[in-house]
């Protein structure tokens, strides 16, 4: 740094001055945000690290309260209490999280979002639907798990959850503005 004395006995900093040339904004790649569905395995992985994520709030939250207990009361003959706690806390961790940001972690950390296939905004019935009755059909028997392959199939990678409430999962990748550009003159 170069110093400059004033007429009031202060030293001001001057910049040093260089021959180096900020970048130009030429030489800088531009890139353009795109959508495209996503597919069956990244929404797999993401999906797979919500269930991770909900068993370490279930085993911090509720796992502790019956451990202590001798006896894990049951509702009518079927249920724990233990369990319908478990499986209230993931229903509404998927649908808050869906409902305020669009993504849960899992798909934040994978990038992936929930949209409106008509691009509205997210309603409560949107996500009530995608998330309570439609999860559910995939829960009735072992089987049905298999009804998510349908998300590798359909052309909009659509899962049956999503095609219940009319949603889809976009992830937003970003591509050089020049290679748009080519896609635009095809």
């Amino acid at each position: 740094m170069d110093y400059t004395y004033d007429e009031e006995n202060r030293y001001d900093r001057q910049p040093h001055q260089t021959d180096h040339e900020p970048p130009k904004q030429e030489a800088m790649q531009k890139t353009v945000e795109e959508s495209i569905y996503a597919g069956f395995w990244i929404r797999l992985w993401a999906y797979l690290l919500d269930l991770l994520i909900v068993g370490a709030v279930n085993g911090i939250l509720i796992t502790p309260i019956f451990m202590f207990m001798d006896s894990n009361p049951t509702l009518l003959s079927v249920f724990t209490i233990q369990g319908l706690l478990t499986a209230i806390m993931a229903y509404v961790y998927f649908a808050i999280m869906t409902r305020y940001l669009g993504q849960t972690l899992g798909k934040m950390v994978f990038g992936l979002r929930v949209v409106r296939a008509d691009g509205a905004k997210l309603s409560w019935s949107d996500v009530f639907f995608r998330e309570v009755p439609g999860r559910m059909i995939h829960r009735v028997l072992g089987i049905t798990n298999l009804m998510y392959i349908v998300v590798g199939v359909h052309p909009e990678k659509a899962g049956v959850h999503d095609l219940l409430a009319d949603t889809r999962v976009i992830r937003d990748t970003k591509i050089p503005a020049d290679k748009e550009d080519e896609d635009d003159d095809e």
